[in-house]
């Protein structure tokens, strides 16, 4: 009778522990899930953010004057 009782014990942990598992492998595609979507949207952000600098004329060509002819000459 002793060793029906702890079979049925050990039974039941197990049991609870591969729901466990089984909740955590869910988590763990959550995870991955979201942090793919965060990597899209930081890329995202960085594409409008780009647009919006060139939109507004904020790039290195804005920034840029004319260089004027050269006043000295290397001997």
């Amino acid at each position: 009778m002793l060793v029906v009782l702890i079979g049925l014990i050990s039974v039941s942990q197990s049991a609870r522990i591969t729901s466990f598992d089984v909740a955590i492998a869910g988590l763990d595609d959550e995870i991955t899930n979201l942090e793919a979507q965060r990597d899209a949207l930081a890329v995202e952000n960085a594409k409008l953010t780009a647009q919006a600098a060139s939109e507004e004329g904020n790039t290195a060509a804005g920034d840029m004057v004319v260089a004027s002819a050269a006043d000295f000459v290397a001997n």
